[in-house]
Order: structure tokens, then sequence, then C-alpha cells
């Protein structure tokens, strides 16, 4: 399964020569926010993996038993 990301998506803009650094550094409420939202995901699927090998032991499980 391939995760896609989205790599630096407000620095892959074009900024003009008027903007200052400020504009251009990335707000640490915005690592932490996505950082949050990565871990939401990685369980998600974590969870979706843990289930799949549970049901497939226990197919297994069930076909040795027959």
């Amino acid at each position: 399964m391939k995760i896609e990301r989205r790599v630096d998506e407000g620095l892959s803009q074009h900024h003009s020569r008027g903007e200052s650094f400020r504009d251009k550094r990335i707000d640490l409420n915005d690592l932490l926010r996505r950082a949050k939202e990565e871990k939401k995901i990685n369980n998600k699927y974590n969870t979706y993996i843990s289930a799949g090998v549970v049901i497939a032991f226990a197919v297994v499980l069930l076909v040795v038993n027959l």
C-alpha cells in the first residue's frame, strides 16, 4: 500500500522579493498539526493491517480444523 505525501505544500510557490523571510518559514503549529494528522492516518492503516492479519489467521485456523 503506497501512501502519497504532499511535500512542502506552502514552500513550492514562488515568492516575490518583497516578502520577508518570516513569511517563508513554516509555523511550528503547522508542523504539529501535520504530525498529528500523519499519526492519525498511520494508526488507521495499522488497524486495518492488524485486522487483516487476525482475519487471515482465523481463516487459516478454521481451514486447518476442518
